[in-house]
């Protein structure tokens, strides 16, 4: 029997490509990771600061995304400016005037809700390539529990 020409190279090239994309998505690049707190219900934050991790103009772009869509399903999402050598020190100068229940940190691969009454950690995703809307979609559900 005669293949037409390059006939036998297409099938195994296919499955090459196959398994190197599913090595792809499961590798660290596309695994998404959360990290919740069980001692800060998400329901208890109304009040967000919703501020870019970086300067890059990607990141702001994103920020202000994410910032839309909180407000679009109810939550009082606020931008806040400046710049800190770090989250914990963002979290504290933030939140300091009290009239804030958290604040969100976005990067293009990642998004961190600091509680503002413990200055902790109530909500960590890690998104690798799944994309914001994803790991929106995932605090979301964290923030209605």
């Amino acid at each position: 029997m005669r293949f037409p020409h390059g006939a036998f190279i297409v099938q195994p090239m296919r499955i090459v490509l196959a398994v190197l994309l599913a090595a792809a998505c499961a590798g660290p690049y596309g695994r998404t990771t959360e990290l919740v707190s069980e001692a800060i219900p998400g329901d208890h934050f109304k009040s967000l600061a919703v501020i870019a991790g970086d300067d890059d103009d990607n990141t702001v772009r994103i920020t202000q995304q994410v910032r839309t869509r909180l407000t679009g399903k109810g939550l009082s999402a606020e931008h806040r400016q400046g710049l800190w050598e770090s989250q914990q020190a963002a979290v504290q100068e933030i939140c300091r005037p009290a009239d804030l229940d958290g604040v969100v940190f976005v990067l293009w691969n990642e998004l961190d809700l600091f509680d503002c009454a413990t200055h902790k950690p109530a909500y960590q995703i890690r998104g690798g390539y799944g994309g914001t809307d994803r790991m929106l979609e995932r605090l979301l559900h964290y923030l209605r529990r």
